[in-house]
């Protein structure tokens, strides 16, 4: 993978001024930010940061342009860009969508194709017509998808491609 990161598109020394008064206000007081200073800070972080340009390669060679979200990602001590949960599970959901099925899925792929889909696992076993207890193995490694099933679940994805999908956003994020 690799990350189209632009110099200066991270950078903001407003952002770095907040930051650091609010460690300094941590490591200063005995209490913690309480939980209307922790909303008012994410705020500024939402507002300060924005979205990164990001490119993924697919292993059928494809690459695809994406910008994640300013909120979804930190600059770590280097000044390189870090993405949180959220967005990592976002990037999981955009590659399931859109990588081909070639060869048995793995059990994160499955299980990142049926989260980009909204499904639990029950209706996800029901589009695919299994049992949510098989699905439940799958994600867990436990069992591998047969041929049939395989077919049925790149069937649902093609199809929901061609339909247009929202990926549901992170409730982290």
């Amino acid at each position: 993978m690799k990350i189209a990161y632009f110099p200066g598109m991270l950078k903001s020394s407003c952002t770095e001024t907040v930051a650091w008064n609010v460690n300094a206000r941590r490591g200063g007081r005995k209490g913690r930010l309480t939980p209307a200073r922790r909303r008012a800070w994410d705020r500024r972080i939402r507002v300060a940061r924005p979205d990164l340009p990001y490119t993924m390669k697919l292993p059928d060679g494809r690459t695809l342009y994406l910008e994640v979200p300013g909120r979804w990602v930190r600059t770590d001590r280097g000044g390189s860009p870090a993405f949180m949960p959220a967005a990592v599970e976002f990037l999981d959901r955009v590659r399931a969508l859109a990588a081909k099925l070639d060869s048995p899925p793995s059990p994160g792929f499955i299980a990142a194709l049926r989260e980009a889909l909204g499904a639990t696992q029950a209706e996800f076993g029901e589009q695919l017509g299994v049992d949510k207890m098989t699905v439940s193995r799958w994600e867990r490694g436990a069992l591998l998808p047969s041929d049939d099933s395989i077919k049925a679940i790149d069937r649902l994805r093609r199809k929901a491609v061609r339909r247009g999908v929202t990926i549901p956003s992170s409730s982290t994020g």
